[in-house]
């Protein structure tokens, strides 16, 4: 039998499940070498081997192709999706971001707001308690021209020794003021008057009370 003809029928027993070691006496038998069988059994490892090698390759490399296929795929599918997804977050982001910043103005402003108005009705307390005084002697009236609010009052003070009548050039009421006493009334525009003194031919008192 041909040397290429025995490593072929050793090839083919092995696969087939055949002990090496029968193989061996069987070749000694015919006078052939033991060691063939290790010989073949060798070379068919190294077969497999490359065999396997290369269809773990084949594998890798499909794979690789599948991979490389899902990616542009994913690619194609999400990249219009994440520019949404990005859109979104950030319009989300500016408005969360807006919010917090909005509030902290609106709230900051009302108190500045609230203080403004609460000091406005303050003011307008307190003036509205005040009372400017005109006092009435010798002819003059001092102050002769006071500035006034629509919330302050203005209280005419006679100091002399006779009733006096304060006329208005407006529609306001006349006030009669006796001697040594006083009058309080209040105005809402530009007022002129004079003080006459009664029953006596003393000296009128001029003057005017400017309401801002």
């Amino acid at each position: 039998m041909e040397d290429s003809n025995i490593r072929k029928w050793i090839e083919k027993e092995l696969r087939n499940g055949e002990n090496p070691r029968e193989l061996k006496e069987a070749l000694l038998e015919e006078g052939y070498k033991p060691s063939i069988v290790d010989e073949v059994k060798q070379e068919t490892n190294h077969e497999k081997t490359t065999n396997n090698t290369e269809e773990i390759k084949q594998k890798i490399q499909k794979s690789e192709t599948i991979t490389e296929k899902l990616e542009k795929e994913i690619k194609k599918e999400w990249k219009p999706r994440l520019a949404i997804i990005i859109v979104i977050a950030t319009v989300a982001t500016g408005t969360i971001l807006a919010t917090p910043i909005t509030n902290t103005i609106n709230n900051t402003d009302k108190p500045i707001q609230e203080k403004t108005g609460q000091t406005d009705q303050t003011e307008k307390q307190n003036k509205a308690g005040n009372t400017t005084t005109i006092k009435l002697s010798n002819g003059v009236a001092k102050p002769s021209r006071p500035s006034i609010t629509p919330e302050e009052n203005i209280k005419f003070q006679n100091k002399e020794n006779y009733k006096m009548k304060i006329v208005f050039e407006s529609e306001k009421e006349n006030l009669q003021i006796p001697a040594q006493d006083s009058k309080t009334t209040n105005l809402n525009s530009l007022t002129y008057y004079t003080a006459k003194p009664a029953e006596t031919t003393a000296e009128q008192i001029s003057g005017s009370i400017i309401v801002q």
